[in-house]
């Protein structure tokens, strides 16, 4: 069994955009790897450093909105931001329903998306999705903004009790990243025009 080896230059000092991009290069390459496979990273890294070569631009970051990430279990919300990050988002965070109403009312004006998971401590997502679209009937937020049920339940109640709650969307647990940004994208999209 043969396996091969795909090595990614690195630049000093590692910035995640130009990371990146080097690994995009490396699954654009005529010998493409199965991306299929996981990805495993070394616990020792050599760094290579290329004097003579060109810097590579870093393209410029830009933001793609602000999300409102509720999520109770802390691993769900350290992966969530990682990955909101990794998609150009900015992400204001809260434990449980009673938290993310607090966060919505304090950043109003910032906060263009939802992500609402479902079981939590205090007050459910389905729950919270109810209070916030009261409160935006109410006036008492600025503007509706869509709603994304994240949830382990992929079951056809569980979307029912959200879309009945007034969410928009609803996306199962594990997230995959592709899911996330299109379902993001789909959002917002002149969110704030």
């Amino acid at each position: 069994m043969t396996s091969t080896t795909h090595l990614v230059p690195i630049p000093k000092p590692l910035l995640w955009s130009s990371f990146e991009q080097r690994i995009n290069a490396v699954r654009e390459s005529t010998n493409k790897p199965d991306l299929s496979k996981g990805v495993r990273f070394a616990a020792n890294v050599d760094v290579l450093d290329h004097k003579n070569e060109k810097t590579v631009q870093e393209a410029p970051y830009v933001k793609r909105g602000v999300v409102l990430l509720v999520e109770d279990n802390p691993i769900n919300q350290k992966l969530g931001k990682k990955m909101l990050s990794a998609l150009h988002y900015d992400v204001i965070s809260a434990e449980d329903g009673v938290e993310g109403i607090e966060k919505l009312l304090e950043h109003d004006t910032e906060i263009d998306i939802i992500l609402m998971d479902q079981s939590m401590p205090r007050k459910d997502g389905v729950a919270t999705t109810q209070e916030i679209r009261e409160l935006e009937t109410s006036s008492q937020l600025s503007r509706r903004r869509p709603i994304i049920a994240v949830t382990a339940a992929v079951n056809a109640r569980a979307q029912v009790h959200f879309k009945e709650a007034g969410a928009d969307d609803f996306l199962a647990k594990p997230l995959s990243m592709a899911q996330l940004e299109e379902t993001l994208a789909k959002y917002t999209s002149g969110a704030r025009d």
